[in-house]
């Protein structure tokens, strides 16, 4: 893990940014069953049901991120990939090159 210090004003955006959304709204329907069994962990952790829901979410919504985009190779599968990565490519990359000569959607 790399550690870095955060600047006061990214402090301060990030929690514009928090208050900024805070006011969206998800809805769901729930069976009463599972909305007390929600209800009792968010106690349990001393949350209330909203913040307990939200981090539950945000949980589930990075294991999603992770599990597709993280992968494991044994020594043998780990040669394989770097031999294939290490290869120049088999196609002409002329359109890949203009793609990335070309300026950012982002700038």
């Amino acid at each position: 893990m790399i550690a870095t210090k955060t600047s006061p004003s990214a402090q301060a955006r990030r929690k514009t940014a928090r208050k900024a959304s805070a006011s969206d709204r998800v809805q769901l329907r729930i069976n009463p069953m599972d909305k007390n069994i929600i209800a009792r962990a968010a106690k349990m952790n001393r949350t209330t049901v909203s913040k307990f829901m939200l981090e539950s979410s945000r949980q589930a919504a990075q294991e999603v991120f992770a599990s597709q985009t993280k992968f494991v190779l044994n020594d043998e599968q780990w040669a394989a990939f770097c031999e294939a990565v290490d290869k120049p490519p088999r196609h002409n990359l002329t359109g890949l090159k203009r793609l990335l000569s070309a300026p950012s959607v982002f700038e």
